[in-house]
């Protein structure tokens, strides 16, 4: 049996939570899935319009693949951001999928913890009772709370939620090149079983100086480590807009992604295979 940990985070503050199962159904899946340019990434499409996934079963909402929802009174903020994002789940764009040669993946050079916890860390740990699996920890490549559980394999679905920020250079730089940040949910990457994938995805956000040049960029992307990250066009990404990311697994070796841009009112999902040889292990967050 797989539990659900929602990570919700908004202007910096982070709560966490446990959540009631999401078992595989036994009846087939009812959701269309529509194949793409890049292997092992396909769209999914939207449940029939008359099809209500806030009053439907959990059963239902899992046949068309759907995101998990948090459970309200567990997770009230969690299942706030969740409705909002699943009552517009008809506001499609047909997406452009763009592989990349960029490689979020797993944690690097990740320092003991320090005896210091931020308060974020604190409310989440307190949130799932287990003060032993939120630590202050560092990194080279990732930063923000990370839910380690190292002894079960029971950590199903993720929630992101977060402002876009504005690209730019450090003031009074200018390095001649691209500067690239990513901001994202993701399942696996902090040790235990899952040290060496990551199901994941998240918006880039980048910045480009060179002389009197300046530019920028935006994208939403969706990646299975080690495979690359692929950027997907839908939902568009700016500066300052609100957006949700759900990321879940229905197996070892099927995942999901659920865009919700609340500044647009657009949707996208995208189902991902596992790459060969790996699996999920939801071992942190």
């Amino acid at each position: 049996m797989k539990t659900h940990a929602f990570l919700c985070g908004v202007g910096g503050l982070v709560t966490a939570s446990l959540l009631a199962s999401y078992a595989s159904a036994d009846a087939p899946s009812l959701a269309g899935h529509i194949p793409t340019n890049i292997r092992g990434i396909s769209v999914v499409e939207p449940p029939p319009a008359a099809f209500d996934p806030v009053i439907a079963t959990t059963m239902m909402n899992m046949r068309f693949a759907l995101p998990p929802a948090p459970d309200r009174l567990a997770a009230p903020h969690a299942h706030r951001a969740w409705r909002h994002a699943i009552m517009a789940v008809q506001n499609r764009e047909r997406p452009v999928l763009t592989s990349t040669n960029i490689f979020h993946g797993p944690i690097k050079g990740k320092k003991p913890p320090s005896a210091h916890r931020s308060e974020s860390a604190r409310e989440a740990a307190h949130l799932r009772n287990v003060e032993n699996d939120i630590v202050g920890a560092s990194s080279g490549n990732w930063t923000g709370t990370s839910v380690v559980n190292g002894t079960t394999s029971e950590v199903e679905a993720i929630i992101g939620l977060f402002v876009v920020p504005t690209a730019h250079h450090a003031f009074g730089s200018c390095p001649d090149d691209w500067v690239y940040s990513s901001l994202w949910p993701g399942i696996d990457g902090n040790g235990g079983a899952g040290a060496n994938d990551v199901l994941q995805a998240g918006v880039e956000v980048d910045a480009y100086c060179s002389g009197d040049n300046t530019s920028d960029f935006y994208s939403a992307w969706i990646e299975w480590y080690p495979n690359a990250s692929t950027r997907v066009s839908s939902p568009a990404i700016h500066p300052g807009d609100l957006v949700f990311v759900e990321v879940w697994s229905t197996s070892p070796t099927q995942g999901y992604a659920y865009f919700y841009n609340y500044s647009t009112n657009v949707t996208a999902e995208y189902a991902l295979t596992a790459p060969n040889g790996n699996t999920v292990h939801g071992s942190s967050l």
